[in-house]
Parts: structure tokens; sequence; C-alpha cells
């Protein structure tokens, strides 16, 4: 493949959890990741696409926390530490807001028995680990990112529908 049409955009420099999360060294200036389109994964000198779970991309200033769709253990995720993240230069765009809102701010939540969770106040972007902030009457839930599924999301309603870990209302 042609390289003049691609740019670096970042290097994957960790792995995260144990179902194929991955984090990323961004590479200025801040490109936003686009999960529409696969990134691009230089293996060997072989650039191999992987398309993005559109639901599991977590900004923490200079690093991303996501997952590949054809990724699911850890063990695959580590393979990839160390490798080089390229995509269409056509397709970028940079990311001017780095104190970009949370998409789902402000939302309901609720699990995937439809009990409700309480309203999301945002992401802790702790690297590596991002956890999102759910207000549950004053009790505050700490969701791990990427162990959350989104099942539906009703933006004219606000709500959001998502599977949590099992057991974590109950902490």
């Amino acid at each position: 493949m042609d390289r003049s049409n691609l740019t670096k955009i970042a290097s994957i420099y960790n792995f995260l959890g144990s179902n194929g999360g991955v984090v990323l060294n961004l590479v200025p200036p801040f490109y936003e990741i686009i999960t529409e389109e696969p990134v691009l994964v230089d293996i060997d000198g072989y650039l191999v696409p992987f398309f993005i779970d559109e639901d599991s991309v977590f900004y923490n200033k200079k690093t991303v926390s996501l997952r590949f769709t054809t990724i699911k253990s850890q063990k695959s995720a580590s393979s990839l530490i160390g490798h080089d993240v390229y995509a269409l230069t056509e397709s970028l765009d940079i990311d001017e807001d780095e104190e970009e809102q949370f998409e789902y701010e402000g939302y309901t939540a609720f699990d995937h028995l439809n009990n409700h969770l309480g309203v999301i106040q945002g992401i802790d972007d702790i690297p590596g680990n991002p956890l999102m902030i759910i207000d549950n009457n004053g009790k505050e839930l700490l969701v791990p990112a990427l162990a959350v599924e989104v099942i539906d999301v009703d933006d004219d309603a606000k709500k959001i529908t998502i599977s949590i870990p099992e057991g974590l209302t109950d902490l």
C-alpha cells in the first residue's frame, strides 16, 4: 500500500483489561479517532486494517483507550504493543477541543434489565482505566468504561441502556 496518503496517528503502548482493549499514545497534532473507518496497524511492514468498537473510545489528553472489533483477548492485544497506527490523511480531523464533554454526559443510565443506575456525570480519564462516573441519588458509581457495552441510546430522551459488570451496583 502506498503510504503517501497515510498519517501516523499513534503507537500502541499497552493492553487494557482482559477483553482486548489497547491504549494508544497519540502523535501530535492530536487527531480524532474516526470509528467508521479502519485504522491501519503496521505489523512487520504490512498495514493491517482494524475497525474500532465505536463505544470503546475514551480520550485522556495524549492517549486514547479503545477496543478493536476483532481483538478479544489480552494475549491478542498485547501482541500489538509497540506497533504504529496509521489512518488515511483525508479522513483525519484535528481534535481542537481537548476538554471535550463526554458524549453521554447528562444522560440517564439504565442497566440491561432496565434498572435505574443514575445520571452520567462524565469520565475520569485514568490512564489505562477510564471510569464512567454515574450519580446514583448522591452516591457515586464508578464503572470501568471499557467494561461497558452500550445496548441502546435514546438521544431525544437522553437515556442510555448499558451492560455493566455483574455485582458492580452491589458495592
